[in-house]
């Protein structure tokens, strides 16, 4: 008589859109939107921002 274990794990994860986080997508939407139109931004070094 042979005895037999067996184990079956299962994981699930799920994102719930709350209210604040739609807001914040549409926030983040914006911006990347606006900041699209403008073109680049040049990126200036640590030396040149404290010179200002």
């Amino acid at each position: 008589m042979a005895l037999e274990q067996k184990l079956n794990l299962r994981m699930t994860q799920k994102l719930i859109m709350t209210p604040s986080l739609q807001q914040a997508i549409k926030l983040l939407q914006m911006t990347n939107s606006r900041s699209c139109r403008r073109g680049p931004r040049r990126r200036t070094s640590r030396r040149e921002r404290t010179a200002r």
